[in-house]
């Protein structure tokens, strides 16, 4: 069932890096996912290191270090911040439709995620990735009545299968084209009819 909460947009607790709270900390640690995002984009994932985001940035290493630990949690902190933006995008047009059945909603998630896919291709693997898939479910959760465990569990395993069916055409195809977002969308309908 479909309820009028809106998507929050979260981040998991128990991440690996540190989100800063004074406005210069906030400078850099976005300096650092910019240039981590650029690294990403124009190299390859081996090249998101602290050492490359340093040299580029003009940035110490002790303070990227302060919010990163490890390579692995700039590349947790970009996924959360491409999910974040997703799920921004999801809410406005659940807000601007209004009140819809389940059906509806998963119709509309799974079109608005594969736009934004096709769209940022470059970092569409950071959407789809073991640390977005967590803060995408509890985004998208609250526009179901969840009561019980095995409602949520649910609605769990079928956004795991559509994120998953959309990350199998992207390594593929290289994109999500409308015949496999159509595959997509029967066999989620399907799913979730049942």
């Amino acid at each position: 069932m479909y309820t009028e909460s809106t998507i929050m947009v979260m981040n998991i607790e128990g991440c690996s890096y540190i989100e800063p709270q004074q406005q210069r900390s906030i400078e850099r640690f976005n300096e650092v996912l910019k240039t981590a995002e650029l690294l990403y984009v124009n190299s390859s994932l081996n090249e998101v290191t602290i050492q490359n985001i340093s040299k580029l940035s003009g940035l110490k290493r002790p303070s990227i270090y302060k919010f990163f630990p490890s390579n692995e949690s700039i590349l947790e902190a970009l996924s959360h911040k491409q999910v974040n933006s997703l799920l921004l995008l999801i809410k406005k047009n659940l807000d601007n439709i209004g009140k819809k059945n389940e059906t509806e909603l998963i119709k509309i998630i799974i079109d608005v995620t594969s736009i934004y896919v096709n769209n940022n291709l470059p970092i569409s693997n950071l959407i789809l990735n073991k640390f977005s898939k967590p803060i995408f479910f509890n985004g998208v959760k609250n526009h179901f009545s969840l009561d019980q465990k095995d409602e949520r569990n649910r609605l769990k395993m079928g956004l795991t299968i559509i994120l998953s069916c959309m990350d199998n055409f992207l390594e593929e195809e290289g994109c999500i084209p409308p015949s496999a977002l159509a595959a997509i969308k029967k066999a989620s309908l399907i799913y979730f009819s049942n």
